[in-house]
C-alpha cells in the first residue's frame, strides 16, 4: 500500500511489515508488534495507519509504522482486507462473511450483521456510505448507509474467487479474481 509518491508498505507472514520511503528502492523492515499473518494494510494520510490478519487482528500506526498497537476486536476470524473512509471511519473484512466497523479510529469495532457466509477478501468505500466487499464464490455485498444493511449480489462470471475490487464511483467500478 502506497500512503503517497514515494511511500510505501508491505505485510505478511509472521506479523512481516516493510516499509519504503524512496518508491520501493529501499525497504526497510518494521516491528508490527504481533505473530500474526497480515494480509492488508491502509494509511489515511501518511502516518495513520492500520494493518490486519490472522485471528481477528487489527494493529495501528500513528508514526507512519514505526510502532503499532494492537486493536481489540470482537472477531477470531481471518481478517483480509481493511479501508479507512476518514481518519476515524474504517471498515474491515475477512472470514465467514466478517464485516468490521470503527467510527473511533478503532478503539472500538463493531461486527456488523452477516449478509453473507463466504470468505470476504477485499473492500472498497467510495464515500463513507457506498462500499462493497468481494469474496468467495464470486458472491459480493454492497451498501449504500455505511455498512447498517447490505445486499447480497450472486456473481456471474464463472467459478472462482473475486480477490481485488477497486471503484472510482457508485457506477465505474472493476472486481478481478481466479477466474479471470
Amino acid at each position: 500500500f502506497y500512503a503517497d509518491n514515494t511511500t510505501g508498505y508491505a505485510c505478511g507472514e509472521g506479523g512481516a511489515l516493510i516499509k519504503t520511503a524512496d518508491g520501493g528502492t529501499t525497504w526497510s523492515v518494521l516491528n508490527s508488534g504481533t505473530g500474526s499473518s497480515l494480509f492488508a494494510l491502509h494509511f489515511s494520510n501518511s502516518t495513520k495507519g492500520w494493518a490486519v490478519g490472522d485471528n481477528g487482528t487489527i494493529i495501528h500506526t500513528t508514526d507512519g509504522g514505526v510502532t503499532w498497537v494492537q486493536q481489540p476486536t470482537p472477531t477470531t476470524k481471518m481478517l483480509r482486507s481493511v479501508q479507512f473512509v476518514t481518519d476515524l471511519t474504517g471498515f474491515a473484512c475477512g472470514y465467514s462473511g466478517t464485516v468490521l466497523k470503527t467510527t473511533d479510529g478503532g478503539i472500538t469495532w463493531t461486527e456488523l450483521p452477516h449478509y453473507t457466509g463466504s470468505n470476504l477478501f477485499a473492500m472498497r468505500f467510495i464515500d463513507e456510505n457506498t462500499g462493497y466487499a468481494s469474496g468467495s464464490g464470486e458472491n459480493y455485498i454492497s451498501t449504500s448507509n455505511g455498512g447498517s444493511s447490505w445486499t447480497f449480489h450472486m456473481g456471474n462470471f464463472g467459478e472462482g474467487t473475486i480477490y481485488n475490487i477497486h471503484f472510482l464511483n457508485e457506477n465505474v467500478g472493476w472486481m478481478c479474481g481466479n477466474a479471470g
